[in-house]
Parts: structure tokens; sequence; C-alpha cells
């Protein structure tokens, strides 16, 4: 039973309330001072009952369970009870580190960052590997602040510890030697050049770039809404607008909570704004060691019910991997990057696609197939598993099958799969 079950059995059924509620107003004065004083009474019960079981849980149990309980309730006391118990947490000394670094994803995604930096403070040892991931954070966090000397301070930190810690040190070359206007394919040109689409988007910090184009955190001044803003590279491969338009409008006839969210189209700019998903990449997630048993097949859950809304509509996404899987601050995953979806039987370029995610019939099959998005789907299985979960090493192996005939035929038979497997 879940805690806002358990709630629910512990203050009594509602239904009274709700008949009350329908009945003729019969109040006098002074029965509505003792409604008053009853309902006073009854949210200080809730609040105390919430933060009571709440305590009997492991951190890493109550701070899951707190935030289900922020994505889900509607209740004012609820709400304001998880609050103040998720802000007690940050000064817990004894905090697991799973949980501090859980909690400053939190508060960095409401935009607390100075909050979000004192939580990950005490895993901040110098030469300790477990510091790697609070380190990460904390660079990402004066990035954001535009405070570039204390960022590359961290970087350096972080290489000095890991000197192949993915992505690190190409951010620190582009951070020493930034990109300027007129360089070739370059997409943030000078930092002074920050104001985009007539002043509409006001970049903040970059998230990443590709071979295609690059992906920043901006400011919608329109919406006053904080965006990821994806920038195709002006030479980039093929028609840039034609791509664009194909990446918005598959990723907006989806309908999943699996699958990125899309706002707008800015032809003009070569863009598309879409959801800012403040957590890190599944990529960097693999490479940092996070996520425990159950959670890593949480994200195979997801990514698995993305490639059955997306197949069950027509389309195949044909570049699934790590790093197109995004999470929000609840550890959702979140599959985005559409660019190259195409309509399930159409042709396809046999060379499109990544290495160690493209199955092997790419060379030779020449239309769009569900079972190749199956198969990158095994290889991004067989990453979650590494050598910590032989189901799904097993779940890897039949995706991963050469024959395509031998893998499920498409995301809702992949779905059902994981379901026959415990995962889901």
């Amino acid at each position: 039973m879940g805690l806002r079950d358990w709630l629910r059995r512990t203050l009594g059924s509602k239904s009274t309330d709700d008949s009350a509620r329908d009945a003729p107003d019969a109040t006098t004065p002074a029965t509505s001072a003792v409604a008053s004083t009853t309902s006073a009474q009854d949210a200080q019960q809730q609040a105390a009952e919430i933060r009571r079981e709440l305590a009997k849980l492991a951190p890493n149990q109550a701070l899951s369970q707190a935030l289900v309980i922020l994505d889900t309730s509607r209740d004012t006391v609820e709400l304001a009870t998880v609050h103040q118990f998720l802000r007690e947490l940050v000064d817990v000394r004894e905090l697991p580190s799973v949980v501090r670094i859980r909690l400053s994803d939190w508060f960095a995604a409401r935009g607390e960052v100075s909050t979000a930096s004192r939580v990950l403070e005490p895993l901040v040892t110098s030469g300790d590997p477990s510091a790697l991931p609070a380190l990460v954070r904390l660079a990402d966090m004066a990035q954001q602040r535009g405070d570039s000397p204390d960022q590359s301070r961290l970087y350096d930190e972080i290489l000095a510890i890991d000197v192949g810690f993915p992505g690190v040190r190409e951010r620190l070359g582009r951070l020493r030697a930034p990109a300027r206007a007129g360089d070739a394919g370059a997409t943030l040109i000078a930092p002074e050049s920050t104001q985009l689409a007539s002043g509409r988007f006001e970049l903040i910090s970059e998230l990443g770039r590709g071979g295609a184009g690059a992906v920043f955190v901006a400011r919608d001044l329109r919406t006053r809404r904080e965006v990821a803003l994806k920038l195709y590279h002006p030479g980039a491969r093929g028609d840039r607008n034609a791509r664009l338009r194909a990446e918005a409008r598959v990723a907006c006839a989806q309908s999943s909570r699996h699958i990125v969210r899309v706002f707008d189209l800015i032809e003009d700019l070569g863009a598309v704004t879409m959801e800012h998903c403040t957590a890190a990449t599944l990529r960097k997630s693999i490479a940092r060691g996070e996520g425990g048993v159950a959670q890593r097949r949480a994200w195979a859950a997801g990514i698995a019910h993305a490639l059955a809304v997306t197949h069950n509509n027509g389309w195949v996404h044909r570049d699934l991997k790590p790093g197109n899987v995004l999470q929000r601050a609840d550890g959702t995953a979140v599959l985005t990057d559409f660019g190259l979806a195409t309509r399930i039987g159409a042709a396809v370029e046999p060379t499109e696609g990544t290495a160690g995610y493209t199955a092997p019939e790419a060379r030779d099959v020449r239309a769009a197939d569900p079972r190749a998005d199956v198969y990158a789907f095994g290889a991004l299985a067989r990453d979650l598993a590494g050598d910590r979960d032989d189901v799904l090493l097993a779940l890897a192996e039949r995706c991963l099958s050469d024959e395509p005939k031998d893998r499920p035929r498409d995301g809702g038979a992949l779905l059902a799969l994981l379901k026959t497997m415990g995962i889901s």
C-alpha cells in the first residue's frame, strides 16, 4: 500500500464530506467556527501523518515517495508538507550520496541552484571517484550562472579523477576556445549573441551538440518558460527545415509521458523548442554508474512504452541510443530526437543511425522497420544491465538477434515481453 493510500485509510474517506457539500446549507456562525477549527485540526493531523510515514522509510524510498506525491497530488496540505520535508533533508548529515544527487536534481529543476549546490557540498572530496556525479552537476550549475572560471576548475577536477569521463574534455575545450561568429558549423556564435529570434529566446547554457546541431537551455521570453532549444547547424546534411518539420510533427503526434513534449517550430531560426528535462541523459547516467536494478528496469520499461506508442502511430524512430533518452527530475525516461523518424515501410538510407545501435540488416534492408528500433533497444538494455541484472541481459539477447524475425516485431510486442519478464 502506498503512502497516499495509507493516509486515506487512516484519515478516513472523504465521502462523508462530499455528502455534506451536496446537502442544503444549514450552517450557523457557531457551526461554521467549529467546522473551521475541525478543518485546521484535520490538516495538522494529515501533515503529521505524512511526516511520520515518510520518516519511517529509508531516505531513498522517502525521497521517491515524496516526488511521487509532488507529481500527482493536488492536495495543498500534502504538497506543503512534502516540500518542507525535502528542505529538511538538505541538512541531514548522514544522507546517502544517491539521495543527495536526486535531491540536488530536484532543487535544480525548480531553479533553486544555491540549495542544489549546498546539497552536493558534502560529496565533493578531491580525488574521490564517488564525487564525480556531484562535480559534474556543480559544473553544470556554474555554467547556468555564467561562472566560467568555476566551471573550468570543476572540469579540471573531474578530469584529474577520471581523464576519460564522457564529454568533459570536449566541454572544457569549447569553454576555453568558444565558437565565434562565422566559424564553420558553429551553432552558438559569440557569447554576446545570446538573444535569438528577434530577442524571443535568451540562451542560458549549452546542453550538448552533435553532427546535426546543438541543444541549449533557453528562456522563452514570450511565454516566460525555460525550454530546450534545438538548433540545427546551418551546414547540416540534407534539408534542415524538412528535418525540423519532421521532428516536430512526429513528436507532437505521440501521446506518452515517455516522449518529449515539443512546443514550437521556428523555421527561420532552424530550431525547435521542447520541454527541458533537467536530469542527465541516460548516456551520462550509465557512464556514471547511476541507478540500481529497479531504476534501470524502470528506464527500460519507459523506453519500451515510448517505442510502442511510436510504432503504433506508424513511425520508426531509427536513432534510439542512450544519448537520445532524457530524464525528468523524477527519473522518468523520455525519448527525444525524432529527426530520423520515418514512416513504417518507407525508403531509408543504409548509412543513417548510430554505430552499435544499428541493426545488422540495415546494410541490406532499405525500408523502415520497427524491428530495427527493437534491436537498438536491445543494445541499450545491454548497456543498462551491465553485469548486475541477468533479467535485462536476457531481454537484450532476445532483441539483439541477428535475424529480425526472431526479435519482438515492434514496441507493443516488446512491452508485452517486458511484462512477462516482470519488468513494468
